[in-house]
């Protein structure tokens, strides 16, 4: 490849990447197919992230085929990655196929898929809100610190009304912080962490100045890596945070961020509500997160 199409690459590489980042997948993913379509994509991750992406989006098949072409690629030692990473991606995918929902002719009601606003969901959507929320207000419960005000953080229907009749933000009106979390800052949060394979789920709450955040993760994860994703977890809302608000400063490997000297932070992370695996605090004062036993 000559040194005009690897610029080229490079950059549709990137903008695919800014893409993922704001939380438009459908955008880069446009973007990856036409690298895949047009040049030859040199490296693992320009296989990884289009089938991260296409799983999001139940075209298994797809996902499926771009990671074998990767596993072709890397044993042929054309591009860089491991054969592993691929097969476990292969793993999960084909688990996901066996419990998918059977896809919906275009133009009818697309089954199983949860609306931002609470009044447009459906039942399917409730059952799906309130069991991941039974995750987070268990591990909120037990590893909340005594003599503070986290004993209150927790979310019920009555809040979530409330919540949904604002515009632009996700959060009350009367948000002690002058810097709202908005709901395309939490989606971008929330579609990052959820590109990790060992990650099932997340959710982001908030009350009275504090910031929830809980993740269901597959089965078998250890604590050190629970609480390696939570902390991805944390950083990926202060970076979408930062892209809005560009007097705070994002995370670095120093720094959650400075989004967090305005909120208090819990952490809930287990593979059901019974398994809370880590379980963590963060008052705006301290620059680190204490994890609980």
């Amino acid at each position: 490849m000559d040194q005009q199409k690897l610029q080229e690459l490079y950059k549709l590489h990137e903008r695919a990447k800014r893409f993922e980042r704001l939380g438009n997948d459908t955008e880069a993913l446009n973007i990856y197919m036409e690298i895949h379509e047009n040049f030859f994509a040199n490296t693992s991750d320009l296989y990884e992230r289009p089938a991260v992406i296409l799983e999001k989006k139940h075209r298994f098949q797809e996902a499926l085929d771009m990671c074998e072409k990767a596993i072709e690629l890397i044993k042929d030692e054309k591009i860089s990655g491991t054969v592993e990473q691929f097969e476990k991606r292969i793993s999960k995918i084909q688990a996901r196929m066996e419990v998918a929902t059977p896809a919906v002719e275009e133009g009818s009601k697309k089954a199983f898929t949860i609306k931002w606003n609470p009044k447009d969901w459906i039942l399917s959507d409730w059952v799906k809100f309130i069991g991941f929320i039974a995750l987070v207000s268990i591990g909120l419960y037990y590893f909340a610190p005594s003599g503070n005000g986290y004993e209150d953080v927790y979310i019920d229907m009555s809040e979530m009304e409330r919540e949904s009749e604002l515009e632009g933000s996700m959060f009350k009106e009367d948000d002690p912080s002058e810097f709202l979390i908005t709901e395309t800052m939490v989606e971008t949060a929330i579609n990052t962490i959820k590109t990790n394979i060992d990650v099932v789920d997340a959710s982001i709450s908030q009350q009275e100045g504090t910031l929830g955040f809980g993740i269901i993760t597959e089965p078998g994860t250890s604590k050190a890596q629970s609480e390696n994703l939570a902390v991805e977890f944390i950083k990926a809302l202060a970076g979408a945070v930062s892209v809005e608000y560009t007097d705070l400063a994002g995370p670095n490997a120093l720094s959650l961020g400075e989004i967090y000297k305005h909120y208090d932070i819990v952490i809930a992370v287990g593979d059901s509500p019974d398994n809370i695996i880590a379980r963590g605090t963060k008052n705006k004062s301290a620059n680190l997160i204490n994890w609980r036993d």
